[in-house]
């Protein structure tokens, strides 16, 4: 089954309007409160929106990320286009000008055999993660178009206005929405908002949660109290081996972005170094020479890490997925200073819940380890952080939150209906129009169709890899969260009022001190064994 979706009608033009069921304020309503302790993501969230606040997103920069970021576009990137339309998830394709009958579903224009098999399962597990959100949610969320990209490399900003026209910009809109100052056309960016794991400072990604929080089992492994007291036990803090370690397969960085660019010292001071890790290792072993600062070359199990002090976060390709399994274990966390950034970056803080190293040379990676030998009280409070910030902010909950608050966030920017382009015929026989919009015809293929058609079409994967895939991720359950949401609206807007009581506010307190400390060492070791919710 798949829809062609033509002309927009009202609400093709200005903010997007969700027509899934239900007034817009009630399903901000439902997330809001459901994802009031993890609402220190919006803040984040709202910095990565920042290029499209003036101008929005509108059907013309909506087709040209599907044309240079997805499978099915014009360079086979790894995007994979989605829409949530009425509650139910799509993923999106262009049509062709012959109509219906002559074009293509999006299940065979956005396929993953045009991927390298790596990227291809990372889309995968996206398709069943954001399958099963919209199963949970999709009675709450707004309608919707995005598209997330598994490319490792964050993309450059690269400003592409045209120049400028000399004249002042235009005066603010009253009616326009928040009566935002205009750019003149000749300024508009058309920046691509794709969303991506990692991102630079010098890139203009929506970062989201890396496709590892699903693969790694990090609920039951590391973050249950379960999990959490038997590190406690087995490794207490004084146990621990007054050392650095790190482990880690190595790979290439790319060395062309200035705010990811490596310096050295040593033998590769000056010199471009892509294979970081491989020269770190080298560099500790070989030049820096400490007994208890070491790099193995390889695979360690991350139980073994917990036998150290201190435990180094190096990251890989881009973001590394490690930090957050080593937040977890109860050591310190000596960060390397990448200049690359993941969804909970703005909330990780510098001595508040890790040590940074390598900010300009690797050498300083001696400094971080003699000030927590030298600091001992304060090395201990900053590990017990990590640990309560991984429990709280790095669970299966709270990365559905994050999606849940960033599709509201993004939805609204959206300036056009989605799924739809206006002055696109619909219907099998209508061609594609030109009216006001970019003139393109949609083709929407329901999640489930696209991911059956995806079987066997990578070489090398099992028949049944895409289904078997989704069985083995860790994802919440298949749970209708907007069941009964109808019902419970009044008692909901009565919780919200004011209150003199202290319920509601506990745990909006207690997630401010894990992101900025306040717990002290309440959060450290002594509370290893909760979970922390």
């Amino acid at each position: 089954m798949r829809l062609v979706a033509g002309d927009s009608g009202a609400g093709g033009s200005g903010s997007n309007s969700s027509s899934g069921g239900g007034s817009s304020s009630g399903k901000d309503s439902l997330i809001a409160s459901h994802c009031a302790r993890y609402s220190a993501f919006e803040a984040g969230i709202a910095e990565d929106l920042l290029p499209w606040y003036d101008q929005g997103i509108s059907e013309a920069l909506a087709d040209r990320l599907l044309q240079e970021r997805s499978m099915g576009g014009r360079h086979r990137a790894p995007g994979l286009p989605l829409a949530v339309v009425g509650g139910r998830l799509y993923v999106v394709g262009l049509a062709g000008g012959s109509g219906s009958g002559g074009s293509p579903g999006a299940a065979e224009q956005q396929r993953i055999a045009n991927c390298w098999p790596w990227q291809a399962d990372n889309l995968v597990v996206y398709a069943h993660a954001m399958r099963r959100l919209v199963a949970r949610w999709g009675g709450a969320l707004p309608d919707t178009e995005f598209l997330i990209e598994t490319q490792d490399v964050p993309a450059a900003d690269q400003d592409l206005a045209v120049g400028g026209t000399g004249q002042p910009p235009g005066q603010p809109d009253a009616a326009a929405e928040w009566g935002v100052w205009p750019e003149p056309p000749a300024a508009q960016h058309g920046r691509l908002p794709a969303m991506r794991h990692c991102k630079a400072a010098t890139s203009t990604d929506i970062a989201v949660p890396i496709f590892h929080m699903y693969t790694l089992r990090l609920d039951e492994a590391l973050l249950s109290g379960d999990a959490q007291g038997r590190l406690a036990r087995e490794h207490p803090w004084e146990g621990r081996l007054p050392a650095a370690f790190a482990a880690g397969t190595n790979y290439h960085r790319h060395q062309g972005v200035p705010s990811t660019l490596k310096q050295w010292d040593g033998k590769n001071r000056g010199k471009t170094v892509e294979m970081v890790r491989e020269a770190l290792a080298d560099y500790l072993a070989q030049e820096l020479q400490h007994p208890n600062i070491t790099y193995s070359k390889g695979s360690t199990p991350m139980a073994d890490w917990a036998r150290y002090r201190m435990v180094m976060h190096v990251d890989g390709i881009s973001c590394s997925s490690r930090i957050v399994q080593l937040l977890a274990l109860g050591s310190v966390v000596l960060r390397e200073q990448s200049g690359y950034l993941a969804f909970y970056d703005r909330l990780l803080t510098k001595f508040v819940h890790y040590v940074p190293f390598w900010s300009q040379r690797p050498r300083e990676v001696l400094w971080a380890f003699n000030w927590v030998l030298a600091n001992d009280h304060a090395a201990r409070a900053i590990a017990g952080r990590g640990q309560a910030f991984a429990r709280h902010f790095l669970s299966r909950e709270a990365v559905e939150c994050f999606w849940l608050l960033l599709l509201r966030q993004y939805s609204r920017l959206l300036r056009f209906k989605p799924g739809t382009r206006q002055g696109a015929e619909a219907g099998a026989g209508g061609g594609g129009g030109a009216g006001g919009g970019s003139g393109q015809r949609l083709v929407l293929t329901p999640i489930d169709d696209w991911l059956a058609k995806q079987e066997g079409t990578v070489t090398g994967w099992a028949p049944t890899h895409v289904a078997d895939r989704g069985r083995e991720l860790d994802l919440l359950p298949d749970v209708d969260m907007t069941a009964g949401a109808g019902a419970a609206a009044g008692a909901g807007a009565k919780a919200a009022e004011p209150s003199t009581g202290t319920g509601a506010a506990t745990e909006g307190d207690a997630a401010a001190a894990v992101v900025d400390g306040t717990g002290g060492a309440a959060a450290g070791q002594a509370g290893v064994g909760n979970s922390g919710r």
